[in-house]
């Protein structure tokens, strides 16, 4: 089993259509976290629930290449699942914070360039990545995508890295890379990256159903720029629902409001939610 990438088989019994649970982590998720998000759909599925992260490096500088490797691991598993609970079976990703939504938009863009080319595509993956399209059924994102900037950045940094002389390696290197990113796009005329990868979400081309959960506390998020991103998908025909929590930090929505959180991520995905 590759490094980061765990898997959980559903316990739900004979619900129909099954439902395949794709989870990507956040940046710097602790194992033990991310099963409190896999065990909350593990008794309502009768697919397979994976969840994966990738390196912090990777994430930090937005490596395509390498962020699409780390997905492909997990959505090579869940097509091989959903073929394997028949033609009803459906695909759902649940993506938190930038980390797991840059793992997903990774994918995505190779998923869009396999679709594309179709009758000529070298990708190896390119069956994989036509079968979990036909079987998208709807998206997540917690506390995601929150709008790049270097405050924000740092900011991240200072959450999730542990250790002073650590934090100011790792924030010092992630300068570096955005004044040599910045002087590049500068000199080649090129869109600013934050603003060429928001245009890029309200833009993209595939349309199933999005839900996106946020709080008014969190501190990395923009509210205003997600609103915007909101808006514009809709506006693009696509389905999308919103749920504000209150009180609950970057990536804190389930252990704020454990319950509600549940019972939306569920019903969005057309699983039953017990109540108490």
């Amino acid at each position: 089993m590759p490094t980061g990438l765990y898997i959980l088989e559903g316990k739900g019994g004979k619900w129909s259509p099954p439902a395949v649970i794709v989870l990507f982590g956040w940046f710097g998720a602790p194992q033990k976290h991310l099963l409190k998000y896999a065990e909350m759909y593990q008794h309502k599925t009768c697919g397979v629930i994976i969840r994966t992260t990738a390196s912090s490096s990777d994430i930090m500088l937005r490596k395509k290449e390498n962020l699409a490797r780390h997905g492909m691991e997990a959505i090579r598993r869940a097509a091989a699942g959903i073929e394997s609970l028949g033609e009803e079976a459906r695909v759902y990703v649940h993506c938190i914070s930038n980390g797991g939504t840059f793992l997903w938009d990774a994918v995505k863009d190779k998923m869009i360039k396999s679709l594309q080319n179709q009758e000529h595509s070298a990708d190896p993956d390119a069956a994989v990545l036509r079968l979990i399209h036909s079987r998208l059924a709807g998206e997540i994102f917690d506390s995601a995508p929150c709008y790049i900037s270097t405050t924000i950045g740092l900011r991240a940094i200072r959450l999730t890295v542990q250790g002073f002389i650590p934090r100011l390696l790792v924030q010092l290197f992630f300068l570096l890379h955005v004044l040599v990113e910045s002087l590049y796009i500068i000199l080649t005329f090129q869109k600013h990256i934050p603003e060429a990868w928001w245009d890029s979400l309200i833009q993209n081309p595939i349309r199933c159903k999005q839900l996106f959960l946020y709080s008014d506390a969190d501190s990395l998020l923009d509210r205003d720029q997600l609103q915007l991103l909101i808006e514009s998908r809709r506006e693009n025909g696509v389905s999308v629902q919103e749920r504000l929590f209150h009180g609950a930090g970057h990536v804190q929505l389930l252990r704020n409001d454990p319950q509600e959180y549940t019972k939306t991520c569920l019903k969005f995905c057309g699983l039953k939610f017990d109540e108490e």
